[in-house]
C-alpha cells in the first residue's frame, strides 16, 4: 500500500494538467447537470402532473405534507410531497409509476403500506416524494 500510495503521489505530481483537465471535465459535467433540472417555478407544474395521476386512478389526494430545502451549494431546491392515499393496492403501485414516469426529478422516498384487515381490499399508503428543482 506503501508502495502505491507512493506512486500514486509521483504520478500527481508529474501530470498536474491531467488533474486539472479532469476537474474542468467534472465541473462541466455538474453544471450540464444542474442546467437539466427544472426551474424551481415549474413546481405548480409538477405538482398538477402528480394531481392528475392520482385522479387518473381514482385515488383523492385530501391533503399534502411539502416542505422545501436548498442543498448546501445552493443550486438544488429538494421540494418534499407527503400525501397520503387510500385506494387498492394496483391504484396506488400504478399511481407511484405514473408519477415516476411523468416526472424525470422525482424520487420516491419513502412507502407505508397499512391494511385494517386480511381482506380488505383498500389500503391506506404514505407516500413520500423529493422533486429536485433548479435553485437558480
Amino acid at each position: 500500500l506503501q508502495q502505491e500510495a507512493i506512486s500514486v503521489r509521483t504520478f500527481s505530481r508529474t501530470h498536474v494538467d491531467t488533474s486539472k483537465a479532469a476537474t474542468a471535465k467534472y465541473e462541466t459535467w455538474l453544471d450540464q447537470f444542474y442546467r437539466l433540472l427544472p426551474a424551481r417555478t415549474s413546481a405548480p407544474e409538477w405538482l398538477r402532473i402528480i394531481f392528475s395521476a392520482a385522479r387518473a386512478q381514482s385515488l383523492g389526494l385530501e391533503q399534502g405534507d411539502y416542505k422545501v430545502t436548498v442543498d448546501k451549494n445552493g443550486r438544488v431546491l429538494a421540494y418534499q410531497i407527503g400525501l397520503p392515499v387510500r385506494g387498492s393496492y394496483l391504484q396506488v403501485r400504478r399511481f407511484v409509476a405514473d408519477v415516476l414516469e411523468a416526472i424525470p426529478a422525482i424520487a420516491l422516498d419513502e412507502l407505508i403500506i397499512k391494511r385494517e384487515a386480511l381482506g380488505e381490499p383498500r389500503i391506506e399508503a404514505a407516500l413520500r416524494f423529493t422533486l429536485f428543482l433548479n435553485a437558480d
